[in-house]
């Protein structure tokens, strides 16, 4: 019952028109790309594989970077025709934050999914879709965040970027 109400927030911020607006955009940056390229660690990295496996089903040439310390390649890429999804709660993963700077770099839009709008990722992107859902502790001893605000986030841009391609 925790979460009933920081989720129910949540949803009813979706409905402002700057959230809205930054769906739609995002959603044109992938139709307008030939690739997506989805990371995350942690739970983050499952998402980035369900968010890559939706986007396919919808038709798009979606990829999934499984091994974030992953060198990059030798030679420079052209990567502009790419939208690279970053997935990272915290927006402060080193390894999240190293590939998404070669993306930059290299040409692609990036587009950061984090639950911290002021992070070093956050900084990086061209467009920040944040979510601001209070930590629950874990019986680990750590600490996590819901994860519906995620996947509610790559639904909705396959939902809308579907009738585009």
């Amino acid at each position: 019952a925790q979460t009933v109400v920081p989720m129910r927030t949540f949803f009813d911020r979706m409905n402002l028109p700057d959230i809205t607006a930054k769906l739609h955009r995002v959603a044109e940056l992938v139709h307008q790309a030939r690739m997506v390229v989805l990371i995350g660690s942690g739970t983050s990295a499952g998402l980035a594989a369900y968010g890559s496996h939706l986007f396919a089903n919808f038709g798009l040439y979606s990829l999934m970077i499984s091994d974030t310390s992953q060198p990059h390649p030798v030679q420079q890429q052209d990567l502009s025709d790419t939208v690279f999804f970053a997935l990272s709660v915290s927006g402060e993963s080193e390894d999240i934050i190293e590939q998404s700077v070669y993306y930059r770099q290299s040409g692609a839009k990036v587009v950061a999914i984090t639950a911290s709008s002021h992070s070093t990722l956050a900084g990086i992107a061209d467009v920040v879709l944040t979510y601001d859902t209070p930590e629950v502790q874990a019986i680990s001893g750590g600490s996590t965040l819901s994860q519906l605000p995620i996947v509610y986030y790559l639904e909705q841009l396959a939902m809308i970027i579907q009738p585009l391609t």
